[in-house]
């Protein structure tokens, strides 16, 4: 289970994909599980950051602050269990763009 935001959105969602997963599979159940925020938006152009932020009040402020990094971007070849592994609960794991 991964939480994940869509940049500037307040509300977090909760993806459920297996760990075998690569990450182009999360672009489309991230896209499945948020149709109308990506209606006119393909999923493999979905922009996927890793990240480790604490989802509390000062939640949106630190995301704000993010700095986007190229190389931070995840590749759609990936696993996902080799890019998350054990991720922590109340923690938001993907920032969306």
């Amino acid at each position: 289970t991964l939480n994940c935001l869509l940049y500037g959105d307040k509300t977090t969602f909760t993806i459920r994909i297996a760990s075998t997963a690569t990450v182009e599979g999360l672009k489309v159940a991230i896209k499945d599980r948020t149709p109308l925020a990506l209606a006119h938006i393909d999923p493999m152009d979905l922009c996927l950051w890793k990240v480790s932020i604490a989802v509390d009040s000062q939640l949106n402020t630190t995301v704000k602050a993010y700095a986007y990094e190229e190389e931070e971007a995840l590749n759609g070849v990936m696993k996902v269990s080799n890019v998350f592994g054990d991720s922590l609960d109340g923690y938001l794991h993907i920032l969306v763009r």
